[in-house]
Formats: C-alpha cells, structure tokens, sequence
C-alpha cells in the first residue's frame, strides 16, 4: 500500500478511537494567546481526564519531588505540547488497554525508558520524550484491527523469518508502525514534537526534523531499544536493533549510559509496580 492509502484506511477506521472532546478543543486554543488559567479550566471540564493527566504526572514516571495538585500546577511543570499530548493519549491508552492489556504495560515501559534516558544525559525535553515514548506503541497496536489482511501476513513473516518486525511491516504494508503510529498522532492534532519522534522510532528522521526535534527523535528511538532489553518480545519485535550511530552521536551516548539508562527504568519499573498507576 501507499503512504496515501495508508493514511486514507486510518481516517476512515472505525478501529481507531475517536479524538477526546477536550483535547480537539485544547488544539484550537493553544493555537491562539491562551493563558495557563484558561487552558487548565478547559482539560479540567473533563474529571476522569484530568484525574488520568494528574496520576500520571505524580506518578514515579515523571518523578517530581512534590505532589502536583492541580492541572494548571502541571502545565508550568510540563509544559502545554506535553499536556495536550497527555489529553490525547491517556483514553487512548485506556481504551487499547481494553483490547489487550499487554499494550499498557509495554507503553510505561517505553516511557520508563525514556525519562531514564532524559534523566542519565541530562536532555531538556524529558517532558516531551516521555509522553511521545508512551503513545510510542499506538500504531502496532492498531494494525490488527486497520489492516487485518497485512496484520496476518506480518505475523506469519515474523515468526518464520530472521527479519526485523519493522522491516517486515514495510514490506507487506508499505510502511512500520512507527510511521503509522506517527500518522495517528498527526491526525489527532498532536505537536510535531511529538508525532515526528513517533515517526522515526524505526528509521533516521529528515534533517529538517533533525534539526527540530532531533534530541526527542534520538531519545525515543534508545527508548525503544532499552525497553526491548528490559521485556525483550513484548512489543512484537524478535530481534533488538542496534542503536542508530545518529543516535548516539546526537546524545553522546556511551556504554556507560546505557548501563546507567537500563538500571534507572528498572528502578522506576519496580516503583510502578507497587503504584497504583497501571489501574490508570
């Protein structure tokens, strides 16, 4: 199939989940000169949906020192492209977890992954690579249901041949899941700071988006590769790919690091595991 066909399958999906409410109106409104107030008053229309945004940002994922109380508390702490893309994903998650719970575990696992990365190299953009890194996943998650004919031939492929998974859903779909998953996020009116990483998890990023995103694409993109260590096969990958050199020489990333990247998600894995954050 062709990236248009592609995209035209995805918007005419009765699979996908609809865009929540408030976060197509947060869109338009980060879109002009709102202030914090106005912004916070509008996510908090939706409890259900702020309560989700708040247990996530007091969770051990983004590890603030102090208890954030309110949503406007963590708009000056995240920032608004990470907030909206929170009011995005978390039903999304939710309603994937409904499916197959396996789909939630291994998004906080990636985001674990992430910040533990944003954390061991001092990245600026922990806010913004941790939540691209949980709807990460959204777009293999997905495929089965768009594209069930592919979906099947890509899961024979996958358990016969000595091939990357990402590689094999090029090949019969026409793109991976990190461009589909990136497609998804685009639609939903996501920043391109988080949709471009999603984008690339598999393949090197444009120089323009390089030059705009390129720490969040490179984190994301060792995100993925430290969570296939840590739950190796839980996101349908066989083998682990090797981290770009782009990558590493973007974020002057050593051995070191990544042992020090591998025992920090570790830890704040063990930390969720005793929060209540997986009823989220």
């Amino acid at each position: 199939m062709t990236p248009d066909q592609i995209r035209e399958r995805l918007s005419n999906s009765v699979t996908l989940p609809a865009i929540p409410l408030v976060a197509r109106r947060l869109a338009g409104l980060l879109e002009g000169e709102s202030d914090i107030k106005e912004i916070a008053a509008l996510v908090e229309q939706d409890p259900n949906l702020s309560g989700q945004i708040l247990k996530l940002v007091n969770s051990p994922l983004y590890g603030f020192p102090g208890r954030v109380a309110n949503i406007s508390h963590a708009l000056i702490l995240l920032g608004l492209d990470v907030i909206k893309g929170l009011a995005v994903s978390v039903p999304v998650l939710d309603f994937l977890r409904g499916r197959d719970y396996r789909v939630w575990q291994y998004a906080l696992n990636r985001a674990c992954s992430a910040l533990a990365t944003a954390r061991e190299l001092g990245l600026h953009s922990a806010g913004e690579i941790g939540t691209a890194a949980l709807i990460a996943g959204t777009g293999r998650a997905l495929i089965p249901g768009v594209f069930p004919e592919q979906a099947a031939e890509i899961a024979k492929a996958n358990a016969t041949k000595e091939r990357y998974l990402h590689e094999i859903e090029r090949s019969i779909l026409g793109a991976d899941a990190g461009q589909i998953g990136g497609w998804i996020a685009e639609a939903w009116q996501l920043p391109a700071v988080l949709y471009v990483p999603i984008s690339c998890q598999y393949q090197q990023e444009t120089e323009q988006d390089q030059a705009a995103h390129g720490e969040v694409c490179a984190a994301v993109h060792v995100s993925n590769a430290v969570a296939m260590m840590i739950n190796h096969g839980s996101d349908g990958e066989r083998f682990i790919a090797p981290v770009r050199i782009s990558a590493r020489e973007r974020l002057h990333l050593g051995p070191e690091h990544l042992v020090g990247i591998f025992s920090r998600a570790l830890t704040d894995l063990r930390l969720l595991s005793a929060s209540d954050l997986v009823t989220v």
